[in-house]
């Protein structure tokens, strides 16, 4: 259900604008206002005023004017960062047609004074106008009100000068607005609530009369604060300050105020009891002279610029200038509807496939747009009726020409869509032309028709199906900007946005047209210089390696100098020929230690061995260890610099380990030859690390590739494995004489276990630093829960790419104390912040929430349960391999990688069109459908699962499952876990055995399980250990991962269509099938909908699972093998996916009575789900 609208009292209050600031160390920017935005604007008593997008970060007031569907505000932008940022800035608020508020701060700094104020902001109006083509009337300046009253003489004029400089700057840039933040002028008087109230009255009433059209107020209180009404004696204090009337202005205020209640009103003061007699008021201190106004404007003042009009750079066409001159002479008619013309001709289901989509999947007729393909000589009759009607301009065919409303019939291909585009550009050109011809001296034209998408970026309750709303602005713009190149692409004179429902698809329309156009005139060299010489010079340009100097020259000397950036020519060689890099005759004529630099960067290890021997016997370096420290590293280094800049990638700085550790591995016996013959037992490393994922838990693939990447930064890592307890982790680390320990984990319990090893740490008085990472931690578990329990510095570490900084600051004798101190304020912020929020949050007790749960008319014929073709069970021992590679989702594949493109280029496959990682991640993929393809030749891998099905009826917040149809034996219980934060809609409060019918019903209902996995993993990555292989090793793990993914997808398939056949008829590609669009859901037990793992037990007993596949289950309820996936399967069309959030002691008391369970075993289990301390 849609949001309830959200309550404004500050518009009720009488606020104009409201602004919306989410600039939090602890709130995701985006999100957060794309959320907050949408909610406002589907609110009509929020919406009546404008909004305000105001944060400190550009790309979140980006994302801010993209949910915006009316005129806003943006708050701010400034020179501060340089007139060309500032243009780039602008241009983009202008294209969304907001209004800009622009602060006075330029590249010297803040605008204190009266001449810096109206210097920068004449600056400012002076680029927006002339330069960007901003309306005058758009441009909101700040000149900063700054805060007077301080004890400091330089800023007693502070309010002078923003008065004054506020009547200038209306003057010399006609048309701008002022406005101003208030509440700083009384910064100093925070806590005295009549003498800052009259502050801002004060104030208020003295700039508006200058010209401040707008401030950052509290509504209410300014309304309340009438300047006439204000407290005669206090108003003397506080103007004397605010004007600069005297120099002791400031003290004697700050007697006065101590005389009176802080919490009074300005307009209705009191004073304090048993105070000393009110100050006696001497004479003025220098007082200005008799007659003087402060704030009067200076006598002589320069005259008002001249500013040049803006002009649009956009070059109009010859089309353009003709309209322009048919529209002086008479009135001009563009054609009717196309689509009701179409019907006119009762066309079938075959005109609109025709050969093209004679094999298409999916229904077509009604896709109008394709008849442009299909039955072109339709489209080209009705473009030739409307001229001889008398049009001037005729549509082209493509209303619903985007690759989003395509998606209705499965043609959302791009290239397909764009085509489609294309040619009806070229029909519509080819029928105009063809009249003109027959009609001498007559001009027709083509309007590229954009129409609406078929989704919505509202989130008004009006738009009932939830499924209109999935989309985002970004990718509706994106739409729209390929589908006018195409049209573009295909001859149309202009574009015509029509018929949108939706202003925020109007408005990404129209600002994908403008982002067009403005390319179309632009050259943009940049994109255009050849990839291999911008890395080089940007390398240098950037500061991102410290050999980048270097390199560049080398690789200028192999390039023609008179050649252009565009199209580089080596020496003997033809224009346009490849550059290709550095052959392999080239480099391996190279010194040895720039061919070892070069195998690093590169990952080829063919040559390592013998080059590293080559380095041992050359002289340069008398000892084994020489080479590792010197060129191996010098070449690491490298890496890792290149990787830092995101110029490498985790997949490439794999590869580089791999021939690190041949080289490495070439050098060792040497090594341990001369420690024995000289009694040595030094180890040169930049530190020890013990690595371990804890007890119960199975997954390393994480761990492996941080312990990789520390190892390529000269970190001795140890990794004790996987399901470590606590006294390996320590004794390990006694053993090694280890500098920090790393400690990972996937599912939910190992988050105790983190918690159990910090406190032996603290127990056996370690002071090691503790790493906490993988996918089930956050920062926030590690402040709230694990950091408390240990004395010596924790750190929480996202990824790989972070662990190496932050194990170089906690081991660096210079840096470390800093460091430490400011994560442990900042984890003791975040700990406050976390125990606020779960006061501030409520709760509904465990008989409220399950009366409001979700209600589900059984009886009805589209919730009538379905009987499966199969009770029991089915298991499957050795699924084809190849049959699941369809199925395989790559995109946490490229995750594990570390690879992300960004947008429009996010996800597979579009991530290998990304210009920044695109290259690798092909090249990955390449490498793993090789690996896969390997894994099927020689049965590397084996996919087993257990499919079971079980009539099964809910009771309350459990669900019972029977022996057989008759229900008179339980055989099993699943207990459920009911969602009781406070909602602030009607929506229900879901439990997972809402969607099951209940016994009472009579009806008999079923409940589906499953559980499946890739054996044979471990035999695989053993091997690729044993050969130094770490990548082989990490590309093995993520791909049986994916399989076992793969294979729930197509047995969750086969249960719907044929083994429950709740779904016979489904036909669905499988990019739906990841996009869950499919009825039904499979919730895991251990994840949101069902947070406790202890519920595998129960499936595991129930389908006899470890009997029937060999998966088994460790203490910690974690799958053996770690490739591993299993759940419940729910068929109701009812059912959907949720997370059942924080639950309170009521829930957690009745859910381990009906468990059976001890309620401290209950709370361990639970504990990340607690809204309380156990």
């Amino acid at each position: 259900p849609p949001p309830r609208p959200l309550p404004c009292p500050q518009v009720a209050a009488g606020a104009d604008v409201l602004d919306i600031n989410m600039d939090d160390g602890l709130i995701d920017g985006v999100p957060a206002m794309t959320r907050f935005v949408n909610l406002l604007v589907s609110d009509p008593e929020a919406s009546r005023v404008p909004f305000m997008i105001d944060s400190s970060k550009f790309f979140i007031i980006e994302a801010g004017l993209k949910c915006c569907q009316g005129k806003c505000i943006v708050n701010s932008i400034s020179l501060k960062e340089g007139e060309e940022k500032f243009k780039e800035q602008a241009r983009c608020v202008k294209r969304h047609g907001s209004a800009l508020v622009v602060m006075a701060f330029d590249e010297e700094g803040q605008a204190a004074g009266y001449a810096d104020k109206v210097r920068i902001c004449q600056r400012a109006y002076r680029i927006l106008v002339e330069e960007v083509g901003f309306n005058p009337q758009d441009i909101i300046f700040d000149p900063n009100i700054l805060t007077v009253g301080t004890g400091l003489a330089e800023h007693n004029n502070y309010a002078v000068d923003f008065i004054r400089a506020t009547r200038e700057i209306k003057r010399v840039c006609p048309g701008a607005k002022i406005s101003g933040g208030v509440s700083n002028i009384a910064f100093s008087f925070r806590g005295n609530e009549p003498v800052r109230r009259a502050f801002h009255s004060a104030f208020l009433h003295h700039a508006c009369k200058a010209g401040m059209d707008m401030g950052i107020v509290n509504a209410a209180q300014v309304k309340a604060d009438v300047y006439e009404k204000i407290d005669k004696e206090l108003l003397e204090f506080v103007e004397d300050v605010l004007l600069n009337r005297r120099d002791d202005a400031t003290e004697r205020l700050l007697e006065y105020a101590a005389t009176l209640d802080p919490k009074s009103k300005p307009t209705a003061l009191v004073k304090l009891n048993a105070q000393p007699a009110d100050p006696v008021l001497p004479a003025k201190v220098n007082p200005i002279p008799a007659g003087v106004d402060p704030l009067a404007p200076d006598a002589e003042l320069p005259p008002v610029p001249a500013y040049k009009a803006w002009a649009d750079p956009l070059a109009k066409s010859e089309a353009f200038d003709q309209l322009e001159a048919l529209m002086k002479e008479r009135i001009i008619f563009i054609d009717g509807a196309m689509g009701t013309m179409i019907q006119r001709y009762k066309l079938e289901e075959e005109d609109f496939r025709g050969e093209r989509y004679k094999s298409h999947a999916h229904e077509l007729k009604g896709n109008n747009d394709v008849l442009v393909l299909t039955r072109p000589d339709v489209i080209e009759e009705i473009h030739t009726a409307y001229l001889e009607a008398g049009a001037d301009i005729i549509e082209t065919n493509t209303f619903n020409g985007t690759t989003i409303s395509q998606a209705d019939y499965s043609l959302d291909q791009l290239e397909e869509v764009a085509e489609i585009n294309r040619a009806a550009a070229r029909l519509a050109k080819k029928a105009t032309a063809a009249y003109m011809a027959a009609h001498p001296g007559s001009r027709k034209f083509v309007a590229g028709a954009i129409g609406p998408t078929n989704k919505t970026l509202s989130v008004s309750p009006s738009v009932e199906n939830p499924a209109l709303r999935g989309i985002t602005y970004d990718e509706v713009e994106q739409a729209y900007y390929e589908q006018a190149r195409a049209l573009y692409e295909g001859g149309v004179d202009l574009f015509l946005v029509e018929t949108i429902f939706d202003t925020g698809n109007a408005k990404a329309a129209i600002y994908a047209l403008e982002r067009f156009f403005e390319e179309q005139v632009k050259a943009d060299v940049y994109e255009k210089i050849d990839k291999e010489l911008l890395e080089f010079v940007e390398d240098v340009l950037l500061n991102r390696c410290e050999n980048a100097t270097e390199r560049l020259l080398e690789y200028a000397a192999t390039l023609d100098p008179k050649s252009k950036p565009t199209d580089v020519k080596r020496k003997g060689q033809a224009a346009g020929a490849a550059a290709g890099g550095k052959k392999q005759a080239s480099w391996r004529d190279e010194s040895v230690e720039k061919r070892l630099e070069y195998a690093l960067i590169k990952g080829i290890d063919e040559f390592v061995v013998a080059d590293t021997e080559e380095a041992r016997s050359c002289g340069r370096y008398p000892k084994p260890l020489n080479v590792i420290e010197g060129p191996l590293m010098d070449g690491m280094n490298v890496v890792g610099d290149l990787f830092g800049a995101g110029k490498m990638f985790l997949p490439q700085v794999i590869k580089s380990a791999r021939v690190m550790k041949r080289a490495v591995g070439h050098l060792i016996p040497f090594i341990e030859e001369e420690k024995r013959l000289s009694g040595s037992t030094a180890d040169d490393n930049a530190g020890v690390i013990i690595m371990a994922t804890v007890k119960g838990d199975v997954h390393d693939i994480g761990k492996n590739i941080v312990g990789v990447v520390l190892g390529c930064n000269n970190f001795k890592v140890i990794d004790t494995g996987v399901m470590c307890p606590w006294e390996k982790i320590l004794d390990a680390a006694v053993e090694h004489k280890a500098d920090i320990i790393g400690l990972s984990g996937l599912i939910t319990p190992s988050l105790d276990e983190m918690v159990t090893v910090a406190k032996k740490m603290e127990e056996r008085g370690l002071k090691l630093p503790l790493l906490i990472g993988g996918a089930t931690t956050s920062k926030m578990h590690t402040a709230v829960k694990i950091e408390p329990q240990y004395s010596g510095p924790v750190v929480y570490v996202l990824d790989a790419s972070r662990s190496v900084p932050v194990a170089q600051s906690l081991l660096d004798a210079k840096q470390r104390d800093e460091f430490v101190e400011d994560i442990r304020e900042q984890y003791a912020e975040m700990r406050e912040e976390f125990y606020a929020g779960l006061e501030d949050r409520k709760y509904l007790t465990l008989p409220d929430a399950q009366k409001k749960g979700l209600q589900v008319d059984w009886s009805a014929p589209g919730n009538a349960p379905a009987r499966p073709a199969l009770l029991g069970t089915k298991v499957w021992e050795d699924y084809p391999i190849e049959e699941l590679l369809p199925y395989i989702d790559w995109n946490p594949f490229f995750q594990v990688w570390q690879l992300r493109g960004r947008y429009p280029n996010r996800g597979y496959p579009k991530i290998f069109n990304d210009e920044t990682v695109g290259g690798e991640a092909k090249k990955l993929f390449d490498e793993a459908q090789a690996m896969l393809q390997d894994i099927i030749k020689h049965k590397r891998l084996r996919l087993a699962g257990i499919v079971g099905i079980f009539p099964a009826n809910s009771v309350g917040d459990d669900i019972e499952v029977y022996g057989d149809e008759s229900r008179a034996e339980v055989v099993a219980r699943f207990h459920g876990l009911r969602q009781q934060a406070e909602k602030d809609s009607s929506e229900p409060y879901y439990c997972l055995s809402d969607f099951i019918a209940p016994r009472s019903t009579g009806t008999v209902d079923y409940l589906g399980m499953f559980a499946n996995a890739a054996f044979g993993v471990e035999a695989m990555t053993e091997e690729f250990k044993a050969a130094g292989d770490d990548y082989s090793h990490i590309m093995a793990e993520a791909l049986a991962d994916r399989l076992a993914e793969a294979l729930a997808e197509k047995l969750h398939e086969l249960v719907r269509r044929e083994v429950w056949g709740y779904a016979a008829d489904e036909s669905m590609s499988v990019d739906d099938m990841l996009k869950v669009k499919y009825r039904g859901i499979r919730p895991a037990p251990g994840y949101p909908s069902q947070p406790d793992h202890t519920e595998k037990r129960t499936m595991w007993d129930l389908m006899r699972v470890e009997e029937q596949t060999g998966m088994q289950l460790t203490e910690s309820m974690a799958m053996l093998p770690a490739a591993a996936v299993s759940g419940l399967y729910f068929a109701s069309p009812a059912s959907q996916y949720f997370a059942v959030g924080k639950i309170t002691q009521d829930q957690v008391t009745d859910y381990a009575a009906r468990k059976k369970m001890p309620l401290e075993e209950a709370q361990r289990w639970l504990r990340p789900t607690l809204n309380y301390e156990p």
